[in-house]
């Protein structure tokens, strides 16, 4: 069952999201959810290298650019993050408040700032969630390391 947190994301959350050890957090997925423009869907897969908590009502996020997923947030402004962790599902929701480009190195991205409006937490009391979706890096070392620049890169911002 879905219960309403607030408007902040709790100290758990904001450790997920706040940048740093990353190599401890490949493998946590967060799904981004955005509604297309014909009215469906649209889930993004992103990882914690992509997502900065600069506070508790912040989320910012890096993209590829030119997706269609940073087409939706443009267009909507709203987004919903949803993940598995601590044992719960988490579902937050959020409102675009900028966006621009992000030079990472080499690589050119799309910025998202966001506001939490509402966080949910989904749990029962008889069972835990353990896993939601997750991966594996076969050059972890590398794919680390640019999501360091990355999340730098939205520190900056």
């Amino acid at each position: 069952m879905s219960r309403i947190e607030g408007t902040e994301l709790s100290p758990e959350l904001m450790t997920l999201l706040d940048g740093d050890d990353l190599d401890s957090k490949v493998g946590e997925t967060l799904l981004l959810l955005t509604v297309s423009e014909t009215g469906w869907p649209h889930l993004a897969m992103l990882s914690a290298g992509e997502l900065l908590a600069t506070g508790p009502d912040e989320v910012r996020i890096a993209l590829w650019k030119g997706t269609q997923t940073g087409n939706n947030l443009r267009r909507t402004s709203k987004g919903t993050l949803a993940l598995v962790y601590g044992g719960a599902g988490h579902y937050i929701e959020l409102q675009l408040t900028g966006s621009g480009r992000l030079d990472v190195g080499r690589v050119t991205l799309d910025w998202f700032s966001c506001k939490v409006l509402k966080v949910l937490t989904d749990v029962v009391g008889y069972a835990t969630l353990t896993t939601g979706i997750r991966f594996d890096l076969p050059r972890q070392d590398e794919v680390v390391s640019r999501w360091e620049r990355t999340v730098s890169a939205l520190r900056t911002l």
